[in-house]
């Protein structure tokens, strides 16, 4: 399982089989959690990494190297269609494309992520014609984008390399332009895998690295601003982190939490304040890989088995 998208009570979730024959993309009724319903799946060839629904469509970063981009409508409830598959321009003929790894749709526009290549790893497309996507604009991140989110004309992109968390311009999609970025210590370990961003507070996850060092931490987060102009980062005194030994894999923040997807053992949600103090951590028997929400509850998807759990308060 690679991620999951929740609209009143349906559940769009994506997977990224070893199995050719799989279906990477299903459809669940999960109004009634004890008895799920599939009402459409489809298989569309390699795999997604990530979808962002928008409209009557899913866009999915595709792991692939023969399209990143997998726009598919939703004709209904019960049919889901491949209605375009788009492979990046490549920046020379004999470039090895990349797999996409991650994706945002906002206003109008759909930012992709890729993994490493020779090509730019971060890049905004014109959906305007779903069926004729366009790259409108690229920004060179030079590093696996393992998340991405978009608001208010800011780009927050979670990143592999030693830029952890990029702050990218994009009030023009067709020219991103970056403004800062934040290296932690450990970086030559863990990587930048969740961003979010609430009523402009900005928090951010990374891995653990395998072995955790207690100084390195997993968990930032920034107080909300008045300002509506690009934040700093995480330079200011007002930043908190703390140390989530098992990696932070998904984030759903509110006015007062931040709730944790994490990879520590018998703490697989971790409820922290916004001065992230732990209140409450809770075992699942289970390796989280992100973690969405709908209305008041919230939703944690298994990374190895089709599994999701619900969590109401």
């Amino acid at each position: 399982m690679t991620d999951i998208e929740l609209r009143n009570n349906i559940a769009y979730v994506s997977a990224d089989s070893t199995t050719a024959s799989d279906h990477d993309l299903l459809m669940f009724n999960i109004a009634d959690a004890a008895n799920p319903i599939l009402l459409s799946s489809i298989n569309t060839g390699p795999g997604i990494s990530s979808i962002a629904l928008a409209g009557q469509r899913v866009y999915a970063a595709a792991a692939s190297t023969a399209a990143q981009l997998h726009v598919i409508r939703l004709d209904g409830l019960n049919q889901l269609t491949v209605e375009k598959k788009f492979k990046l321009p490549l920046p020379y003929a004999t470039a090895t494309p990349p797999f996409g790894s991650s994706i945002f749709f906002n206003e109008g526009t759909v930012y992709l992520g890729t993994e490493k290549w020779d090509g730019s790893e971060f890049l905004a497309m014109d959906i305007s014609d779903p069926i004729n996507p366009q790259v409108i604009s690229e920004y060179e991140a030079d590093s696996k984008v393992n998340d991405i989110f978009v608001d208010n004309g800011t780009a927050y992109v979670a990143a592999s390399n030693e830029k952890q968390l990029h702050l990218i311009d994009a009030s023009d999609p067709t020219d991103l332009i970056a403004i800062d970025h934040f290296s932690p210590s450990g970086w030559e370990r863990q990587e930048g895998k969740v961003t979010s961003l609430f009523e402009n507070s900005l928090s951010f996850g990374r891995t653990s690295g395998g072995y955790n060092i207690i100084e390195d931490h997993e968990l930032f987060a920034r107080p909300a601003t008045s300002s509506t102009s690009p934040p700093d980062l995480f330079d200011s005194s007002e930043t908190d982190s703390v140390d989530i030994s098992g990696g932070v894999y998904g984030i759903v923040a509110d006015r007062r939490h931040l709730y944790l997807a994490t990879r520590t053992s018998d703490q697989e949600l971790i409820v922290v304040d916004k001065d992230l103090n732990i209140l409450a951590a809770h075992s699942l028997p289970i390796a989280p890989q992100t973690i969405t929400c709908d209305g008041a509850r919230l939703y944690i998807l298994v990374h190895s088995a089709p599994i999701i759990y619900e969590i109401s308060f």
